[in-house]
């Protein structure tokens, strides 16, 4: 949510949308964001 900096509702709604469009589960696509985080690391985001 901080880097693109989105409301909770937003990133909520972006995530439901790729999951729809992927025709994947949303736990899915939120384990994909969280992974790219974690490997963008800490100092991106601040």
């Amino acid at each position: 949510m901080k880097v693109l900096n989105l409301t909770e509702e937003e990133a909520f709604r972006k995530i439901q949308r790729q999951s729809m469009d992927k025709c994947i589960p949303m736990k899915e696509v939120a384990k994909a964001v969280i992974l790219s985080y974690e490997m963008l690391g800490d100092s991106k985001v601040d």
